[in-house]
């Protein structure tokens, strides 16, 4: 396979472009057969190219928004999000879908990335490189527009300043996701020239991606403008709240890279702080999560799913431990009651208010899983403070 070709098909794309040639080249071979000599010079407009689907900037203001869609739920859709939080006994489910039995089992067992998977535990891998993929493709694309001349809008020059910044954003923010989620992959941009195109390190990927979240910051701080509410479902971020994003994405990928003791500390931790102390705690502080629109095209899976504490998920006790030494890291069994976990932490009491409190608890007897699956998978405590955001505005 050529390389075009095979990073084509990494990213989704060369199947259906496969697809469309072979119905090209059976459709020249019925006008071949039908006309003759006939010119075959037809131009097919049901088959426009980049240039006419991008010609004007309403068409790349939408691809931007389509990405941003993109780039959010590549990591927040059910897989892969509630298998990792599974995974890292974050919250604890017995159920298998998204591979969140499977995975979360113990021991442990190896990661099944083969095509013969199931299709939802296939999400947990093909959502991340998929979806940053297919986002990082649309702000490549729109980059290249600009570069070309393009004016997102004639009479806002802040517009094209926008699509700039918010694309060079997801060039980094996509590549960082890769970096961390996967061992190797592809470093592309706007200049990138496919036939040359072959797998990088987890390493130069997250310096690419700190590469352009760097470009973005400058950017973004060097304008002024306003992503639209579309773009996320929310208040646009302001191009300052697009800088404190880009600040916390570059703090993340520096300090979730290690995988081993030796990267934990060779980690660049000052530039970690340095990152972080310019990102969305920063001066006016704020919170650049979605808004839910009761899941017609917004929503958050993964609270959805975790935060069903009812017949979906618990808080694992391996967390519950950690708020209270006194509870057991592991539930003893099905029907002994551990009781209420006992802090002072405002997260857990509510000031006295349950209703006011991140954490609630429910006897061993409401426990939604079966124990045969492993009583490790009990818990009596669930979380609750984003349970209405995962579909509606908080």
């Amino acid at each position: 396979m050529h390389p075009a070709e095979e990073f084509l098909d990494m990213i989704g794309l060369s199947r259906t472009f496969r697809r469309a040639a072979k119905l090209r080249t059976l459709a020249l071979a019925s006008v071949l057969l039908a006309a003759g000599c006939n010119t075959l010079d037809v131009q097919n407009p049901n088959d426009p190219d980049a240039g006419r689907a991008l010609a004007s900037g309403g068409d790349v203001r939408s691809l931007v928004g389509g990405a941003f869609g993109n780039w959010y739920y590549s990591m927040q859709n059910y897989g892969p999000s509630t298998t990792t939080a599974t995974m890292a006994d974050h919250y604890t489910a017995s159920w298998g879908n998204w591979g969140m039995r499977a995975y979360s089992n113990e021991p442990r067992i190896a990661l099944n990335n083969s095509a013969t998977e199931r299709s939802d535990i296939l999400q947990v891998f093909e959502g991340p490189w998929f979806g940053n993929y297919g986002a990082l493709v649309s702000a490549n694309l729109a980059i290249q527009a600009i570069n070309n001349g393009l004016d997102i809008d004639e009479t806002d020059p802040s517009q094209t300043d926008m699509v700039l910044a918010a694309s060079t954003f997801l060039q980094g923010a996509t590549l960082s996701n890769i970096a961390l989620f996967f061992d190797k992959g592809y470093v592309v941009d706007e200049t990138t020239d496919p036939t040359t195109v072959a797998f990088a390190t987890r390493a130069e990927v997250r310096d690419a991606a700190l590469a352009k979240l760097d470009a973005a910051i400058a950017l973004a701080g060097a304008s002024t403008f306003q992503l639209p509410e579309a773009y996320l479902n929310i208040t646009g971020w302001t191009n300052t709240q697009l800088r404190q994003v880009a600040n916390t994405v570059a703090a993340r990928t520096i300090a979730y890279f290690a995988r081993t003791a030796a990267e934990n500390t060779a980690a660049d931790w000052a530039k970690v702080v340095q990152y972080a102390s310019a990102g969305i705690s920063s001066g006016t502080g704020f919170s650049p999560s979605i808004t839910g629109d009761g899941g017609i095209n917004w929503s958050d899976p993964y609270k959805a799913a975790m935060e069903d504490w009812v017949s979906w998920s618990r808080v694992d006790m391996r967390v519950v431990c950690q708020m209270d030494p006194a509870q057991p890291c592991v539930h003893p069994n099905n029907t002994t009651e551990i009781g209420r976990p006992v802090s002072a932490d405002f997260r857990m009491t509510g000031g006295g208010d349950t209703l006011l409190a991140d954490f609630n608890w429910h006897p061993a007897a409401e426990i939604p899983h079966n124990p045969a699956r492993g009583l490790y998978h009990f818990s009596e405590v669930g979380h609750q403070r984003y349970y209405s955001h995962s579909f509606d505005a908080p």
